[in-house]
């Protein structure tokens, strides 16, 4: 039943519709003008830069003035990722390291409504399309922890360098660097600026770090420490009378100074070539510190001595051995045992003579007070000298000395010291000349002298070595006393101005004098005082011993030691020295600064 009703409904309305057809007389549409071609938008992105460096996580916002119009759609589009909006203003945010570093644009597209009011705007199917692009610079990469090598240019120039970086966040090059002594620091602001050239490093340690700033991160670089050793003096000896100094070359672009110690004259050397001299022997007894210092080229010129160097090396140098390094050691000889005494501070030494190699030692108090030391030819024993007494020990172990007090009171320096083949020991200081009996320890004789020498005081009192004849010599003459009587016996004296004396150990009757003002070495016969044989050397030489081993005799004028054959007369060696003291044992030289020369293959 109530589907038959809506069918009679619906035929009802049909039959109405078309029976009631009316004819229209007006257009039911309103006519709307297109859109404008121009409209006035404002798109604002901040930052408002052209170009926009995004190096660090960084929200851009946009702010859009429409002029009334509605924003339909906004897309924001930078490489692969893009934003969607709906609204007339907001923000989005990039975060470098989620993309490729590099330059890319950045692209705004923005959907408006038209405004006009048609189906067609209401509808959404008709407006305006905003699109605007900024040029992005991105790069979210840390900074890179550099690594710096180093390599010698063709100019020889120390270049530090280190790989080239294409970082679009490049702030610059951080550069601190340390050489032997000074400390640099560096900036540079071109990437692709990857080295740099230290003109001023000639060797010795060197350090330096290469740091890596971006703008938003900094990495501290590798330190590169390394050690070059700098050009190394070294001194051949060319004969006795100078030595060659030479080194090796430096690899950079080096000029030197070579200074001698205790000398205010260096020797300046501006080429990195020049790397060889030859200078006059520094002489026998005499040590040096060469000290060659090495600057670049680059460097002012060394005002003065006071100028530190960049570099400084050192060689020591002497001639000769060293044998004794503390105090003013003296040395005497054994002819029967073939040994040398010495001292070193309070240890007394007796050494090989051919070998210097150590036999025997000794603490004896004082001795290191000037000890003197005197052997008898005919025996093993050694006699020394302290401060205020005498030992006399009987051979080389030096055990069981017998000790004799030669004074009670004073400082004075022993000036003549002698133990004789009879056994008296000789002893004179301070304007006094004594003999003592070793036997007895009793003092046999006291001789008080007036014209005491001034000059070489130790060269100018000399005894016998069988303990008859004591000679004196000074510039106002000479005595000559006999005391194997038991007496100060004066049987000679003159009124010659005499530089030294010396009694032939080995033979006592000869007595060898130099003056002043006549050239020449006289060997006379100390009882007679009748001339021997005359040597001819220039004057104001002064004998210092007679080798007992080959009768040679060794002489000095304090700037040279020269040493002579009595037969010949031949000037054997000629050895710079200008020591004071100085001893000649079995073709062995000595002087009081410690040092031992074998002149055995010099001697002509």
């Amino acid at each position: 039943m109530i589907q038959l009703t809506k069918i009679s409904a619906f035929l009802l309305l049909i039959t109405l519709i078309y029976s009631c057809e009316y004819n229209l007389t007006k257009e039911n549409f309103v006519e709307i003008d297109p859109p404008s071609d121009m409209q006035y938008v404002d798109l604002q992105l901040l930052p408002e830069d052209d170009t926009i460096s995004i190096f660090q996580e960084t929200t851009l916002t946009y702010n859009l003035q429409t002029n009334g119009s509605t924003v339909l759609y906004g897309t924001i589009t930078f490489q692969d990722k893009t934003w969607d909006f709906y609204s007339k203003s907001g923000s989005f945010t990039i975060d470098p390291k989620q993309f490729d570093a590099g330059i890319d644009t950045l692209k705004l597209a923005f959907y408006l409504n038209s405004g006009t009011g048609s189906i067609a705007d209401l509808s959404g199917m008709e407006g305006y399309l905003l699109q605007m692009e900024w040029i992005v610079i991105a790069d979210g990469r840390p900074a890179p922890t550099i690594t710096p090598t180093k390599r010698i240019n063709d100019d020889g120039l120390l270049v530090i360098e280190w790989p080239e970086y294409d970082l679009y966040n490049f702030a610059s090059y951080e550069i601190s660097s340390t050489s032997s002594n000074r400390s640099t620091n560096r900036i540079i602001t071109d990437p692709s600026h990857n080295f740099y050239v230290d003109s001023f490093y000639v060797g010795g340690n060197f350090s330096v770090r290469v740091s890596c700033r971006l703008q938003n991160d900094h990495a501290w670089g590798e330190i590169l420490r390394f050690y070059e050793e700098p050009p190394q003096p070294s001194v051949e000896e060319i004969g006795l009378d100078s030595l060659r100094v030479s080194w090796n070359k430096s690899a950079y672009k080096a000029k030197y100074r070579l200074t001698l110690k205790n000398s205010s004259t260096p020797l300046y050397f501006p080429s990195t070539e020049d790397t060889v001299c030859v200078i006059p022997q520094i002489g026998f007894g005499n040590w040096t510190n060469f000290q060659l210092c090495t600057k670049s080229q680059y460097e002012e010129d060394w005002a003065d001595l006071s100028y530190a160097c960049d570099i400084t090396s050192y060689k020591e140098y002497y001639l000769g051995t060293r044998l004794i390094g503390a105090n003013w050691p003296e040395f005497g000889y054994n002819f029967n045992d073939k040994v040398l005494y010495s001292n070193e501070y309070d240890h007394m030494k007796c050494f090989d003579i051919d070998t210097w190699s150590l036999i025997h030692s000794a603490d004896v108090n004082q001795i290191s007070y000037g000890g003197l030391y005197s052997c008898p030819t005919n025996s093993s024993k050694v006699a020394a000298t302290t401060k205020d007494e005498l030992y006399v020990f009987n051979d080389q172990k030096l055990e069981n000395p017998t000790v004799i007090t030669y004074k009670t009171y004073g400082a004075y320096s022993v000036d003549h010291f002698l133990l004789t083949d009879n056994d008296r020991v000789a002893i004179a200081y301070n304007n006094m000349y004594k003999l003592f009996d070793v036997n007895t320890q009793q003092l046999l004789l006291t001789l008080d002298i007036s014209d005491y020498p001034v000059y070489s005081k130790w060269a100018c009192i000399t005894t016998s070595q069988n303990g008859k004849y004591m000679c004196i010599v000074t510039n106002n003459g000479l005595k000559m006393y006999d005391v194997g009587t038991g007496e100060f016996d004066e049987f000679f004296s003159d009124l010659r101005n005499y530089r030294s004396a010396y009694f032939n150990p080995i033979h006592p009757d000869r007595l060898y004098l130099t003056l002043n003002e006549k050239a020449g070495i006289e060997i006379r016969d100390p009882s007679s005082f009748t001339l021997i044989d005359e040597i001819n050397i220039p004057a104001e030489m002064v004998i210092r011993n007679i080798d007992p081993e080959t009768d040679n005799i060794l002489v000095t004028d304090y700037k040279h030691l020269f040493v002579i054959d009595p037969g010949t007369h031949e000037t054997l060696l000629k050895v710079p020295c200008d020591e004071s003291k100085s001893w000649l044992y079995k073709n062995h030289l000595f002087t009081n600064t410690g040092y031992a020369l074998d002149i055995t293959n010099k001697i002509q």
